[in-house]
């Protein structure tokens, strides 16, 4: 997760793309949202991030996937093996 402070016209859910200082890109979307701190759900990880040293760049819409097709009309069981 990364924690920014909050910029004007961002939305719960909305993609982000991080870029950090050698150019590498992540993708993450926005879980929590308030007047002062935005949590960042980073998907490859946070790793060398440095967070005065990245870009964010708010894309305006939800993060979204492309299916297979064999993947519709599935139902998948998701468990979390949590502490």
């Amino acid at each position: 997760m990364v924690y920014i402070k909050t910029p004007e016209g961002c939305s719960f859910e909305e993609q982000v793309i991080l870029t950090l200082k050698n150019g590498e890109k992540r993708i993450g979307n926005i879980i929590h949202l308030d007047e002062k701190i935005t949590t960042i759900q980073v998907y490859e990880g946070t790793n060398g991030i440095n967070i005065s040293d990245v870009k964010t760049e708010f894309v305006g819409k939800p993060l979204r996937l492309k299916l297979a097709p064999t993947m519709l009309r599935k139902s998948f069981q998701w468990c979390w093996a949590g502490d």
